[in-house]
């Protein structure tokens, strides 16, 4: 063997001891902290290289509502590498300031790429925001340098050209000094994670209307153009605005009845999904618009016996209920402002004691009864527990 690779005892006991000092160094890795700009986060203590961006991803809004996610710059953890500009919107640019940073004319401020260090400089960016925002986030991924202690994140219509002399009167909203951000995630490259919610962030103007960023979102006569300015010794990674929609059009739930009389020829089969050949229904935001002239399917309470056999046919005893289904004639649910006008539209037609039938009547999702229904029919019926499944009530939370 060679003198080189020959085992001796200075040589055990000098690996030996690089391996402490190594195992030392990972120690002394493991409880540096990151700095943090509010001193309160601690370091985040996942792997992944995209924290922000798996924030974004389990983001999830009520059921029936629609989930929208905009995006500035990419989260790369600051890489230098390809472009990611600001976004000034073009309606800005009518203000001398906003001009001034587009082209770069002015030394006493500056404009931010995403990813770009420094100091002094604003990075900006805008989305085209619809109406009918219900609740929602701002996510950041920032790096502060130095002198950030004053920083802040303004957002809004920042547009002061459109108010000329009444700036108390614009829509501009901005958040806590990033220098006292209590809602952050301090990462393991000094980084901070940021996510505000819009229920939270207050007018700058103090009594202007409305009182939150939210509120503003959720008037139909604003513009839908949203800014947002990060200034002005802050880098930014990548941001996100994270937005709740509540259906535009108004839409009901509906049960069909099977193709096939599968139970008899007496025994209806009216439910969500059970005949796969027709179309679904949607309990959470309404499969039809409410405009739609569908029959109105209406119960009476009952004791008749369940028919034998459910369980052999692999049927779930409890769908079946011991009253009657009815089925009006086709008529546009629009015209029913509550579940108790449409009521009223069956006991007219049926008697005192009927009523729209319930998607929960047969445990949820499907009704077998004994009741004359024509084969692929369709009807509006009522869900209770979602404001925007039915086209009654949909002011009426739940």
């Amino acid at each position: 063997m060679s003198p080189l690779f020959r085992s001796t005892p200075l040589l055990l006991a000098l690996a030996a001891l690089i391996g402490v000092a190594a195992a030392l160094a990972t120690t002394l890795a493991l409880l540096t902290l990151a700095p943090t700009l509010g001193g309160s986060a601690a370091v985040a203590q996942s792997a992944s290289t995209q924290p922000g961006m798996d924030y974004v991803d389990r983001f999830v809004c009520p059921r029936g509502m629609t989930r929208i996610a905009f995006i500035g710059g990419v989260e790369d953890g600051f890489s230098r590498q390809g472009d990611e500009p600001s976004r000034i919107a073009s309606q800005l640019l009518g203000n001398g300031y906003f001009d001034d940073l587009a082209k770069d004319t002015n030394n006493a401020y500056r404009l931010r790429a995403y990813d770009e260090g420094g100091v002094d400089k604003v990075l900006l960016e805008h989305f085209e925001v619809p109406t009918a925002i219900t609740s929602g986030e701002l996510v950041l991924r920032i790096k502060p340098e130095a002198g950030h202690g004053n920083d802040g994140i303004k957002m809004g219509d920042l547009d002061e050209t459109v108010s000329p002399g009444a700036d108390s009167s614009l829509p501009i909203f901005e958040s806590l000094k990033l220098g006292s951000a209590t809602d952050e995630q301090a990462l393991s490259d000094g980084s901070v994670l940021l996510h505000l919610p819009l229920n939270t962030l207050a007018p700058v103007s103090p009594g202007a209307a409305p009182q939150s960023l939210l509120g503003y979102l959720d008037r139909p006569d604003r513009s839908p153009e949203f800014s947002v300015q990060v200034g002005d010794d802050t880098a930014v990674d990548f941001m996100a605005l994270l937005l709740c929609q509540r259906p535009i059009v108004a839409k009901g739930a509906t049960f069909s009845e099977h193709r096939n009389k599968v139970l008899g020829p007496d025994i209806s089969s009216l439910g969500c999904i059970s005949d796969l050949t027709q179309h679904g229904c949607d309990p959470f935001a309404g499969d039809h618009v409410c405009t739609t002239a569908l029959p109105l399917a209406c119960y009476i309470e009952g004791n008749r016996p369940a028919p034998p056999g459910l369980e052999a046919k692999r049927v779930r005893p409890t769908t079946f209920v011991g009253g009657e289904v009815r089925l009006t004639e086709p008529l546009a649910a629009a015209q029913f402002a509550r579940l108790a006008d449409a009521d009223k539209a069956c006991a007219a037609r049926f008697g005192a004691e009927w009523r729209v039938l319930s998607y929960h009547e047969g445990g949820g999702g499907n009704v077998l009864s004994f009741s004359e229904i024509a084969p692929r029919s369709r009807a509006w019926i009522n869900i209770r527990d979602q404001q925007y499944g039915n086209c009654w009530d949909r002011n009426v939370p739940r």
